[in-house]
């Protein structure tokens, strides 16, 4: 999936355990550090992990997350902001008769470490 600007958007419908097991394997072979301690580094990468990757990554973390509260939400769309951070958005897709819509959860602004705020602007950690 790609953004109106081109990028590269990870997104995932996270009942798909494929899906699931592949971002488990993603996240063993690579680890869970990144470098975000020099404000300089935007990218957030470290040599193993490439943009993808880390996108997978948070949104793993993000389901973990937000599963904590007692919801499940079916769709996690993590995009790179281009300045270290990434921006989470957590939804379903509701269908009423002959129409859909999305039913947003929450919107998650972190950096690859998973720190950062939600929809209200309240601090979150989805590091688990």
């Amino acid at each position: 999936m790609t953004s109106k600007d081109g990028q590269t958007i990870y997104s995932e419908w996270v009942t798909d355990e494929v899906s699931a097991a592949e971002i488990d394997r993603i996240t063993a072979d690579t680890g869970d550090a990144t470098n975000t301690s020099n404000a300089s580094n935007a990218s957030n990468t470290t040599a193993n992990e490439t943009e993808d990757e880390i996108k997978a990554r948070l949104v793993k973390w993000a389901k973990a997350y937000i599963e904590q509260f007692g919801t499940s939400p079916q769709y996690y769309d993590c995009e790179a902001n281009g300045d270290g951070t990434y921006t989470i958005h957590v939804y379903d897709i509701v269908e009423h008769e002959d129409e859909g819509h999305t039913a947003t959860t929450n919107w998650l602004y972190v950096d690859a470490n998973g720190k950062g705020t939600d929809l209200l602007g309240e601090e979150v950690d989805i590091h688990p």
